[in-house]
C-alpha cells in the first residue's frame, strides 16, 4: 500500500490506483453489513498549486470510481488553500497547526445541504495523526452543523 500510494502521489503512476479496489470492496461489504449509505462522499482536496504540479488529486484517483460504483454522490465540497507545509516533515502538533484554516466549504454548495441531516463520508489516502481529517470535519461542521461525518482512508502512517 505504501509503495502504491507513493507511486500515485509522487511518480505520476495514476494507474496504480486500481490496487485500492480490494480494500474498497471490503469496505463496501462493511457498509452493507452496517446499513450505512452516505448522503455524499467528500474527498480531501489538494491545493490549486499542488494540482497544477501533480496534474490530479490522488484521492480522486483512489476513490471516485468506487464511489460511482456504489451509486453514491461524489461532491467536491471542500477547497484546500495554498500555504500549508508538506505534512511528512511535521510532528503531530505541528500538523494540527499547519492545517488550521486551510480548508473552505464551497459557498455555492452550502444551500443544497444546509439545515439537513446529512451523512458525509470524508475520504483521504493516508491517516497519520488525523490533523487533515479533523480540520476538514471541523470546517464542514462550522457551516453544516447537523452533518454526521465519518472518514475512510486507505492507509495509516501512524
Amino acid at each position: 500500500m505504501k509503495t502504491m500510494l507513493h507511486d500515485i502521489k509522487f511518480n505520476g503512476k495514476k494507474e496504480r490506483a486500481l490496487g485500492a479496489a480490494p480494500f474498497l470492496q471490503r469496505f463496501t461489504v462493511t457498509c452493507l453489513d452496517m446499513n450505512y449509505m452516505p448522503t455524499i462522499v467528500v474527498p480531501i482536496p489538494i491545493s490549486d498549486s499542488k494540482r497544477k504540479q501533480r496534474g490530479y488529486n490522488q484521492v480522486d484517483m483512489l476513490f471516485k470510481n468506487w464511489v460511482n460504483q456504489q451509486n453514491w454522490k461524489w461532491v467536491d465540497l471542500l477547497v484546500k488553500l495554498d500555504g500549508s507545509k508538506p505534512m511528512w516533515t511535521l510532528t503531530k502538533e505541528e500538523r494540527r497547526k499547519n492545517m488550521k484554516g486551510h480548508f473552505l466549504v464551497r459557498s455555492d454548495m452550502v444551500s443544497a445541504y444546509a439545515d439537513k441531516n446529512i451523512s458525509i463520508l470524508l475520504v483521504d489516502d493516508i491517516y497519520t495523526t488525523g490533523a487533515t481529517l479533523l480540520e476538514a470535519a471541523d470546517t464542514i461542521h462550522a457551516v453544516l452543523p447537523r452533518a454526521k461525518i465519518k472518514a475512510l482512508t486507505l492507509a495509516s502512517g501512524a
